[in-house]
C-alpha cells in the first residue's frame, strides 16, 4: 500500500507500534453532519468513567458546545443545586451514577425546581433495550446505550433539545423584554457575551438578571476552572471576574488567563474585577494580576454599564507583559484603566441608624430588574438566598466553636456579599465586622458577633419569606 511500519521495543519498559499509509479522501463517501444545533449549548455531564466522560466531553467541545462534567451524583446534584435558572440546556447522566438506580437519580434531578423540565440523556450499559426502571421515569428523557457512537450521541441530543438538521435552525439569542429596546439601542455593538465568573448564586442571579436588561447574552461559570474551559472552548467579549472565590481565585485565575493568551497567540480579553473590597490598593492588586478594571459590590446597573462600554470601545493600546508577581503601583501597564476607590468615611464620624431588615431601596432595584423573562425573580433570589445562605452561617458557627479564623472570614465575605444584593445591610454591616475580627484573629469579639449575626439572619429570612405577599397585596 506504499505505506511503512515500524517497532521500537525497549526490555522491560515496553513497546511502541506506529505504522503510516496514504490514503486518498473519498469525496462520496458520507460525513457527518455538522451540529449546529449544539453550538453553544451548554450541557452538565455526570459518568462515573472518567474514559467516557472524557470522550463525552471531547465530542461536545468539537461541536461548539459546553460541558462540565462530574463522576458522582451527590457532586451533580450539588451543582445543580448551585445553578442559575436555565444555565444546562440538557443534562447527560450515568444511569449507574448512583446505587439508588436510574429513576431515583432522574427525580432528584426533578426535584430541583430551576431543571423540573431539563431534557435529560441516560446512558445505560449494554445493547439492549433500556432498563425496566425507565418506565418509571417521564418527562423529556432519552435512553441510549454505551458506548455511544460519536453520530449517536449528536442525534439524541439534537432531538432532545429539538435542534434536529431537518428543522430550521433558529440563532441561539437571549430574550430581551420590551421595556430593554430603549436601553439596547444605546449599547454598542461590538461587545454582546459576557461570561460571569462568580461561585454565589445569589450574586451570579442578579449580574445575570443586570446583563438581560441591559441587551447581553451572559455565560455563567461557578469557579474559576470552569472559567478557563468556558474562555478555552468559545470566544467572549468581556470576563466579568469574582475575586474571592475558593480553590482558585480571580486574581489567579486571570493571570492564567494572560498566560494562556500570551501561549496561544489569543486576543487579549478585557477582565472586570468584581470586588466586595473597595479599599486603597485594590485595583492595583487587580490590575497586577492582569485585570483591565474593577467594580466595587453592590454594583448598580449603571456602574456595569459603563463599564461594560468602556471595555468594548476601540482603543489604542499596547502589548504588556504581565508579571505574576504583586506589582507596585508605578508598574501598572499604561493602557489599563485603574478607577478611583471610594473614599472611606473617618473611624472618628458618628454612626448612622442602624438600617432596617430589608433595605426597601435595594429590593425596589431587585423589581426594577424583573422583565418578561423573569418576572419572579425576587421570589428565586429569596429561596436562592436562604438555602445558599444557611450554609454559610453554619460554617461560621462551627468556625466560632472551632476557632477556626480562615473560614470565619471566608464565609462572613461571601455572606456579605449576598446579603448586600437582597438588602438586608444590617446583616451585611455584621459580617464585615466578622471579617475584621477574624482578620485580627480576635476570637472572643467573633463569637460573639457571629451571635448577633446568626439572630439578624433569622429576622432576614422571616422578612424575604413575606416581601412576596406584601408585594402581590
Amino acid at each position: 500500500m506504499g505505506g511503512t511500519i515500524a517497532v521500537q521495543s525497549d526490555f522491560g519498559k515496553g513497546s511502541n507500534f506506529h505504522f503510516s499509509v496514504p490514503l486518498p479522501l473519498d469525496r462520496t463517501a458520507a460525513r457527518e453532519k455538522t451540529a449546529r444545533g449544539l453550538t453553544t449549548a451548554r450541557f452538565l455531564v455526570g459518568e462515573k468513567s472518567e474514559a467516557v466522560s472524557r470522550m463525552l466531553r471531547q465530542h461536545l467541545q468539537s461541536w461548539g458546545a459546553f460541558c462540565a462534567d462530574l463522576d458522582s451524583a451527590e457532586a451533580a446534584l450539588g451543582r445543580l443545586r448551585q445553578a442559575f435558572s436555565g444555565e444546562f440546556d440538557a443534562l447527560i447522566l450515568d444511569a449507574q451514577l448512583t446505587d439508588a438506580g436510574a429513576a431515583a437519580l432522574v427525580k432528584a434531578v426533578r426535584g430541583i425546581p430551576a431543571f423540573a423540565e431539563t431534557p435529560i440523556l441516560m446512558l445505560y450499559p449494554g445493547s439492549g433495550e433500556p432498563p425496566p426502571e425507565a418506565r418509571e421515569v417521564t418527562g423529556p428523557v432519552g435512553w441510549q446505550n454505551k458506548p455511544i457512537r460519536r453520530s449517536q450521541l449528536r442525534s439524541a441530543l439534537e432531538r432532545l433539545l429539538g435542534r434536529a438538521e431537518s428543522a430550521p435552525q433558529e440563532p441561539r439569542t437571549q430574550t430581551s423584554p420590551p421595556e430593554a429596546t430603549a436601553t439596547a439601542a444605546r449599547q454598542p455593538s461590538l461587545a454582546r457575551r459576557v461570561l460571569v465568573v462568580e461561585d454565589n448564586p445569589v450574586n451570579r442571579e442578579v449580574v445575570a438578571a443586570m446583563l438581560q436588561k441591559l441587551n447581553y447574552d451572559s455565560q455563567l461559570a461557578c469557579s474559576g476552572k470552569e472559567a478557563l474551559q468556558m474562555l478555552a472552548a468559545g470566544s467572549y467579549d468581556v470576563v466579568l471576574m469574582d475575586c474571592q472565590m475558593p480553590d482558585l481565585d480571580g486574581y489567579e485565575t486571570t493571570r492564567r488567563i494572560r498566560e494562556w493568551e500570551l501561549v496561544e497567540n489569543r486576543a487579549r480579553t478585557p477582565v472586570v474585577a468584581l470586588t466586595a473590597n473597595a479599599l486603597s490598593g485594590e485595583s492595583e492588586k487587580c490590575l497586577a494580576a492582569g485585570m483591565d478594571h474593577y467594580l466595587s459590590k453592590p454594583l448598580s446597573i449603571e456602574q456595569l454599564r459603563a463599564a461594560l462600554e468602556a471595555r468594548t470601545k476601540p482603543v489604542e493600546t499596547r502589548t504588556v507583559a504581565v508579571e505574576t508577581r504583586p506589582a507596585s503601583a508605578d508598574s501598572r501597564p499604561a493602557s489599563v484603566e485603574a478607577p478611583t476607590p471610594p473614599r472611606q468615611p473617618p473611624a472618628s464620624a458618628s454612626r448612622e441608624p442602624p438600617p432596617q431588615t430589608l433595605d426597601s431601596n435595594a429590593v425596589e432595584r431587585i423589581r426594577s430588574l424583573e422583565s418578561a423573562g423573569k418576572p419572579d425573580l425576587f421570589e428565586r433570589l429569596a429561596a436562592l438566598y436562604a438555602s445558599s445562605s444557611a450554609s454559610l452561617v453554619e460554617v461560621l458557627r462551627r468556625a466560632a466553636l472551632t476557632g477556626d479564623v480562615m473560614a470565619m472570614r471566608q464565609a462572613a465575605h461571601g455572606l456579605r456579599s449576598s446579603s448586600q444584593n437582597v438588602g438586608a445591610m444590617a446583616l451585611a454591616a455584621i459580617c464585615q465586622e466578622v471579617e475584621q475580627a477574624a482578620d485580627d484573629s480576635r476570637l472572643e469579639v467573633a463569637e460573639e458577633l457571629v451571635e448577633r449575626l446568626i439572630r439578624e439572619h433569622e429576622n432576614v429570612l422571616r422578612s424575604l419569606a413575606q416581601k412576596p405577599i406584601a408585594a402581590s397585596a
